[in-house]
């Protein structure tokens, strides 16, 4: 992708806005030649970032502090899913439109392997473990996050504890999952589902073979094709195999309780 200095000033942001104030910018730059870039970016007008729904890892909140801290900037995204992001920057890459892409870190390979994506170093780049980046930048990891059984208790007397529990008859067309052909969720849950199963990250099967015995037992509900954090809210699923985070969010901080 042809190097744009938007693309710049948002990579290094997703490793530090985390503890950015809002604010217009004034005052002492974050980090060096920072004001340089915005004042760059601005001339620009807009950053385009691909898959960061604002449901997903706090966006919203960094969408906010993002344009606080550089007014002159807008900020546009979409939520097309990991895989889905891979493909859409392949097929942009002679007319590319995404300044930055966020997705699950196989997806990241893949892009890299492609050669859809170019190398950025954000701040603090070197302090990151190496397994957690590329050694040229083209990808760096921003977070991780747990899988869990994400249980609404008003509809499920019995929290399943085991992936074992999730075949049980008590549990038909409740559970819900994301489609791994299109997410990076929906391929963390089938690696979950293979190293609970005997398999590992070099032997996914186990955990295809586990989803296929779910359907076949008549226990999924559906899959999804992005996040179904809302649905959950509203008491439409009632076990969602997802991140621990969005479970830990809906109980306390969206009133979801237990």
């Amino acid at each position: 992708m042809t190097r744009l200095p938007r693309r710049r000033l948002l990579a290094g942001l997703t490793a530090t806005l985390f503890a950015l104030p809002a604010m217009a910018f004034s005052g002492p730059e974050i980090y060096p030649g920072e004001k340089a870039l915005y004042n760059a970016a601005a001339k620009e007008g807009i950053v385009v970032s691909f898959d960061t729904g604002p449901e997903w890892a706090n966006w919203k909140s960094l969408f906010k502090a993002f344009k606080d801290r550089y007014p002159e900037v807008e900020l546009t995204y979409n939520d097309l899913g990991s895989a889905a992001t891979v493909v859409a920057l392949d097929k942009t890459r002679r007319r590319p439109q995404a300044d930055t892409a966020y997705y699950f870190a196989a997806s990241a390979v893949d892009a890299t392997s492609k050669g859809v994506v170019e190398g950025y170093k954000p701040v603090n780049f070197d302090k990151l473990t190496p397994v957690f980046r590329d050694a040229n930048g083209r990808w760096f990891t921003v977070h991780s996050l747990n899988v869990a059984f994400l249980v609404n208790k008003k509809l499920v007397k019995n929290s399943p504890q085991s992936w074992a529990d999730l075949l049980k008859p008590e549990y038909k067309k409740s559970v819900v999952y994301l489609d791994p052909r299109s997410t990076g969720q929906g391929q963390v849950a089938v690696f979950a589902a293979a190293f609970g199963n005997g398999g590992s990250m070099d032997n996914p099967m186990p955990g295809v073979d586990y989803l296929g015995r779910l359907h076949q037992a008549g226990n999924v509900m559906r899959v999804e094709g992005t996040t179904p954090y809302a649905k959950f809210l509203k008491g439409e699923i009632p076990i969602w195999i997802g991140y621990e985070n969005d479970g830990l969010k809906a109980k306390y901080l969206d009133g979801m309780k237990d």
